[in-house]
């Protein structure tokens, strides 16, 4: 929000230190001590605008809802306001205002990829996944370098089981983003469903690089090695995770299923441990 206000009503520097107080978070500063400027410049599209984004960032929606519309009517002409009266109206659970909000953006400005972005947002949220997927493309068809688009496709397809083509999204998503560990874990989870094991193994490896106490890295390590037989080194991946952290359940119910195919483990001692952390 306030990526592209008009400065034409209000003084430039007024609007400039609001801007500067919001970007460092001084929200409430801004409510205290300056909401005069709500009056003194009433008829102003900029003011109204940014008052209508400090009030969603409070998360108080119907003010928020307010001050966006009357700055959009003293000004309709700018995408941004429409794109983010779109956000109030969908947090709020108003659907359809904001899908209207969203195409209102695209129609005054066809490149406004954000607006895509997040009528693609809307529709996933509505279980709508084609449309939604079809409005992420859209939007990298404008921004082909938009990450969320991306890993957003890539999320839609993973969950409706397009595995080959969740995978090419995620690794562009990758490329761009090596040190993220939970697109990791999604090209980890479609490459042990097709079973490229030692490939999903290079790209925990990466990423156990960045973190290397990730028990979450270290617990699909173990699992991918359990699946292809390898259950010494799986167990000691296992027992890695309870060394960081001893709670961990996911490591306790792996050993416990590890334990039917390595009798080293004490399949009683590991089931006591189990039923102790979940009592």
């Amino acid at each position: 929000m306030l990526e592209k206000i008009n400065n034409k009503s209000a003084p430039k520097e007024v609007v400039n230190a609001l801007i500067s107080l919001y970007d460092r978070g001084e929200l409430e500063q801004i409510l205290t001590k300056y909401s005069n400027l709500t009056k003194i410049y009433r008829n102003s599209p900029e003011i109204n605008i940014i008052f209508g984004a400090i009030h969603y960032k409070l998360d108080r929606l119907e003010k928020s809802i307010n001050y966006f519309l009357r700055g959009i009517s003293l000004n309709p002409h700018n995408p941004n306001n429409h794109s983010d009266l779109g956000l109030v109206f969908f947090k709020v659970g108003k659907h359809e205002s904001a899908i209207k909000s969203f195409k209102k953006a695209i129609k005054i400005n066809r490149n406004f990829y954000q607006a895509y972005d997040n009528l693609g947002k809307i529709n996933y949220f509505l279980k709508k996944h084609d449309d939604a997927v079809s409005y992420y493309k859209k939007s990298l068809m404008i921004n082909p370098k938009n990450d969320n688009a991306n890993f957003q496709i890539g999320k839609i397809l993973f969950e409706t089981d397009n595995y080959y083509e969740a995978l090419t999204y995620f690794k562009k998503y990758f490329d761009a983003n090596p040190r993220c560990s939970e697109i990791i874990t999604y090209i980890v989870t479609i490459l042990y469903k097709i079973g490229e094991y030692h490939l999903a193994f290079n790209y925990i490896r990466e990423g156990l690089n960045y973190y290397p106490n990730s028990e979450e890295l270290i617990n699909l390590y173990g699992v991918g090695l359990h699946i292809i037989g390898k259950y010494k080194l799986s167990k000691k991946y296992f027992q890695k995770i309870l060394k960081i952290e001893k709670t961990n359940l996911n490591a306790l119910v792996n050993l416990i299923q590890l334990s039917g195919y390595d009798r080293s483990l004490n399949y009683s001692k590991l089931l006591k441990n189990f039923f102790k952390v979940t009592k």
